[in-house]
C-alpha cells in the first residue's frame, strides 16, 4: 500500500483548481491543475482559455515533484465582414483525463492536440461571433510518457485531417513487455459513428493498430461549431 497523499492545502492557490486522478505506490498524488486566465470569459478574443497542467505532489511534503503543461490546441477564425483574424488557444477537455502508472512508475496518458481554421460570415447565425464554419482541421492524438525522474515525451498515435470530428481517449494499459495498449476513438460530425481502435506501442516504439467493430456514441450533429468549453470535462 502506498502512503496517503499529502494534504491538499500544501498546494493551495486561488487561481487554480484540480482533481486527483492517480496515486503512485510511493503515495505521489497526480492531478490536473486548471489555471484560469485573469479576467478571461468564454468569448472569442485573442486570449487563452484555461490551461491544464499535470502536477505530481510529494506524499510527505506536498511540494510539486512534476509540473507538465502539454501542447495547446489552436482555433483561428477570420471574420469576413472586416477581415479580422483571431486565434484562441485551449487545452482539450480530455487532456490528462486518464492517467496510468506502469509497474516501473512510468506515467502514461493520451493527449489530443488540434489546429483548426474557420470563417465567420458575420450574417445570419454568424451574427454571433462565437459561431464559425470549419475550413481545415488537423488533429493528432499523442501518447504521453513520463518515466520516473525522466523527461516527458509525446509519441503520435494517429493524425486525422477530416474537416470535422474529435478524439476520445481512454486509459492506457501496460502490456507487460515494456509496451502499452492505447485504446482510442475518433468521432465525426453529421452523425457518423466513431472509429474505435486499440494501438499497441512496443518498447521499441513500433506501432500496430487494430480497429474494433464496435459502435461508439461519440458523434456530432453539425459542422457549425463554437469554441470549446473551458470547463473540466
Amino acid at each position: 500500500m502506498g502512503k496517503p497523499a499529502a494534504r491538499s492545502g500544501a498546494f493551495d492557490d486561488p487561481t487554480v483548481s484540480g482533481t486527483v486522478i492517480a496515486v503512485g505506490q510511493d503515495g505521489t498524488a497526480y492531478f490536473t491543475q486548471l489555471t484560469f486566465v485573469t479576467g478571461a470569459a468564454p468569448t472569442f478574443t485573442t486570449q487563452s482559455f484555461p490551461t491544464r497542467t499535470l502536477v505530481a505532489l510529494d506524499a510527505d511534503s506536498g511540494s510539486p515533484r512534476l509540473a507538465y503543461t502539454g501542447p495547446q490546441s489552436t482555433i483561428t477564425v477570420t471574420y469576413a465582414c472586416n477581415g479580422t483574424t483571431v486565434t484562441q488557444n485551449w487545452s482539450p477537455g480530455i487532456a490528462f483525463g486518464n492517467v496510468t502508472l506502469g509497474p516501473d512508475g512510468t506515467l502514461y496518458s493520451e493527449v489530443p492536440v488540434g489546429t483548426t481554421t474557420g470563417t465567420n460570415s458575420c450574417t445570419g447565425v454568424d451574427s454571433n461571433p462565437h459561431f464559425y464554419d470549419i475550413n481545415s482541421s488537423t488533429q493528432t492524438l499523442y501518447l504521453l510518457q513520463i518515466p520516473p525522474g525522466g523527461s516527458p515525451s509525446l509519441t503520435p498515435i494517429h493524425t486525422d485531417t477530416s474537416v470535422v470530428g474529435g478524439f476520445a481517449g481512454y486509459s492506457v494499459i501496460p502490456d507487460g513487455q515494456g509496451g502499452v495498449l492505447a485504446p482510442w476513438s475518433h468521432g465525426m460530425f453529421n452523425g457518423i459513428p466513431a472509429d474505435n481502435h486499440v494501438t499497441r506501442i512496443s518498447s521499441s516504439g513500433a506501432q500496430s493498430d487494430f480497429q474494433l467493430s464496435l459502435h461508439c456514441p461519440l458523434k456530432w450533429s453539425s459542422a457549425k461549431t463554437t469554441p470549446p468549453s473551458p470547463r473540466i470535462a
